[in-house]
C-alpha cells in the first residue's frame, strides 16, 4: 500500500479515498496514502504514466561550526536535532577532454 511514484505523463486521476479528482503533474512525486490511491497509481504504472520509485533515506552527519568543532543539540527545540545535518552531496568532477596535438 505504501510507496512513492513519479509521474512521467501528466494526467488527471483519483487523489484518495474521498474520490476527489486531481491533476498529477510531470515529475511530481506521489506518496501513496490509502488503498484507493494505491490502486490509482498501479493503474498509472500499467498505462506507462508513472513509475514506482525507491526512496533512500538521507544520510546524516554531525553538524560542525566554522572552526570545525561539533555543534550540540538545543534542548529548547525538541522537534529539531541541530547536532545532525543532511550529508551534502558531492559534486562530480567533469572529465576534461583530451586534445591531441598533431
Amino acid at each position: 500500500m505504501s510507496g512513492q511514484y513519479k509521474i512521467i505523463v501528466p494526467k488527471a486521476g483519483i487523489a484518495g479515498a474521498s474520490g476527489d479528482v486531481k491533476t498529477y503533474l510531470l515529475d511530481e512525486i506521489v506518496d501513496v496514502a490509502d488503498d484507493d490511491q494505491s490502486a490509482e497509481m498501479d493503474r498509472f504504472v500499467a498505462a506507462g504514466w508513472a513509475i514506482e520509485t525507491k526512496v533512500k533515506p538521507a544520510k546524516k552527519t554531525r553538524a560542525r561550526n566554522s572552526d570545525g568543532s561539533f555543534i550540540g543539540d538545543d534542548p529548547s527545540t525538541p522537534d529539531v536535532n541541530e547536532a545532525y545535518t543532511e550529508k551534502p552531496k558531492k559534486k562530480k568532477a567533469t572529465a576534461k577532454k583530451k586534445t591531441s596535438e598533431k
